[in-house]
């Protein structure tokens, strides 16, 4: 004759309170899971980062501006939460890469573009974009950064990259400048092999 044991409803029990948190890990300092999930009972909230995000609409027109193909790879220096990087492989199908220097927002990212529907397309490394070794390999750039970055990055790119920025231009190279959705300055630069191309 065999026993039941009593160990069957504790076991349903733990299944149905891991389920309710449904994170990804049980500790309760995890930013990931605190992001997603909130903080687990009897621990304080860790607050957000500060993301100075582009707006999703103006994301569109920039991408729009750069006129990728699926043979393009796109980069994203301070990518953010990486909404442009989503946006450009949505566009176009192309590759992209994001630059992030705070890791709790590359974190972000890394996590926006996992649940995305382009994640085999799209990778996000947490580094300095002034340190960032390899940018050549870009056809495209996006760029929301201060004027000194942009000053600092642009000699480093291959002379054929193209650029688009929002809000600040792109110091020695000549651009076309269009608006954004909310009046915003875009500035575009198409270069090609022969030289700059027309707009």
């Amino acid at each position: 004759m065999v026993r039941r044991s009593g160990g069957l409803p504790v076991l349903i029990l733990l299944l149905m309170v891991s389920v309710a948190e449904a994170r990804y890990c049980n500790n309760p300092n995890c930013r990931m899971c605190n992001r997603l999930f909130g903080p687990m009972a009897g621990f304080a909230p860790i607050p957000e980062p500060e993301i100075d995000s582009t707006p999703h609409e103006v994301v569109a027109v920039m991408i729009a501006a750069l006129k990728l193909t699926k043979d393009d790879l796109m980069y994203d220096l301070g990518c953010g939460d990486g909404r442009a990087l989503i946006e450009a492989v949505r566009q176009s199908g192309c590759r992209a890469s994001g630059v992030e220097m705070r890791p709790r927002v590359a974190a972000i990212a890394k996590d926006n573009v996992r649940r995305s529907d382009f994640a085999d397309r799209i990778v996000v490394t947490n580094a300095d974009a002034r340190r960032y070794n390899d940018l050549t390999a870009a056809t495209a750039i996006f760029i929301y950064l201060n004027p000194p970055l942009i000053r600092d990055i642009l000699p480093r790119l291959n002379p054929t990259t193209r650029c688009v920025s929002y809000m600040h231009p792109l110091p020695g190279v000549p651009c076309k400048i269009i608006k954004a959705p909310n009046g915003a300055p875009i500035y575009v630069s198409i270069q090609s092999s022969k030289g700059f191309g027309d707009f």
